[in-house]
């Protein structure tokens, strides 16, 4: 049986003509909507995400978009750094962030159309409109004050729903906290194995694809980013406290290469392990 959420998303895509997506800040739609409604699914965004470009997606998306959602809450056009032109609409519940939707992605010829049209224009990358972008819906001039009001009253229509849900605001905060702790607490206390995605999402319960959106959500970084961070924290400590070797001490913290961890610590810190050692321990 379709949600009311997604038969309201539904009947925007009808009448806008344009996929929608929602980045959902708060984790409560979850149960109430497909797994692809949380991402850009479309092949021609699949194949920029996955991609050597994929990392200016996700900096885009929920970085810089959500950093700057305060500016534009009646929503922008925005273009991408691929060239795909984009709906989006942020939803703000009690002063806070907690929705963001996407409309596209679509095409916008400023040849013919006219430029000046976006409020936001992404710098290109090598990534610019890659295989297939002409068979993308156009973006009309005449038409877009619609699809944005369109866009405006679903953002309305979700705000509605969530005010509406007091077990999901009250519970939701909560959840949230919970879910942080056991991130951090897995991470802290298994940096030292092979750890995966996978085995993260196990621990939470959770898909890995939802397991992924989460963490950065919840913790502001990527996985591989938390867990390379913990263990080069526990690498410091073992370089302050103990006399043990740095190779050995590479492998306690999940580097069993020793030049990898020559590597990432030097990126890290400026240095090789052995030389923070002495200056640290004087």
């Amino acid at each position: 049986m379709v949600s009311e959420m997604e038969h309201a998303l539904q009947t925007t895509e009808a009448a806008m003509g344009l996929p929608v997506v929602v980045h959902d800040l708060l984790h409560v739609l979850w149960d109430h909507l497909p797994m692809e409604r949380f991402r850009h699914a479309q092949p021609i965004c699949q194949g920029v995400k996955t991609g050597p470009h994929g990392d200016r997606c996700l900096r885009f998306e929920c970085g810089d978009c959500r950093h700057q959602a305060q500016q534009w809450p009646q929503g922008r056009l925005q273009r991408c750094h691929a060239g795909f032109s984009e709906l989006v609409q942020p939803v703000f519940c009690d002063g806070r962030l907690s929705f963001v939707l996407f409309a596209g992605p679509a095409f916008y010829d400023a040849a013919q159309s006219g430029p000046g049209l976006h409020d936001h224009l992404e710098p290109p990358s090598p990534a610019w409109r890659p295989s297939g972008w002409q068979r993308l819906p156009r973006l009309e001039r005449d038409q877009l004050p619609r699809q944005r009001e369109h866009l405006r009253q679903l953002a309305a229509r979700l705000s509605c729903w969530y005010r509406d849900q007091p077990r999901l605001q009250q519970g939701h905060a909560a959840e949230w906290r919970s879910r942080r702790q056991t991130i951090e607490r897995v991470i802290s206390s298994r940096h030292a194995e092979p750890l995966s995605l996978a085995d993260l999402a196990a621990a939470l319960g959770i898909g890995s694809e939802r397991c992924r959106h989460l963490v950065r959500q919840l913790c502001g970084a990527s996985f591989s980013q938390l867990l390379q961070a913990a263990r080069l924290q526990a690498a410091c400590a073992l370089l302050l406290n103990s006399d043990l070797a740095v190779s050995e001490i590479g492998v306690r913290c999940g580097f069993p290469d020793p030049s990898g961890f020559n590597r990432h610590f030097r990126a890290a810190q400026g240095m090789s392990p052995g030389r923070w050692r002495a200056r640290h321990r004087g």
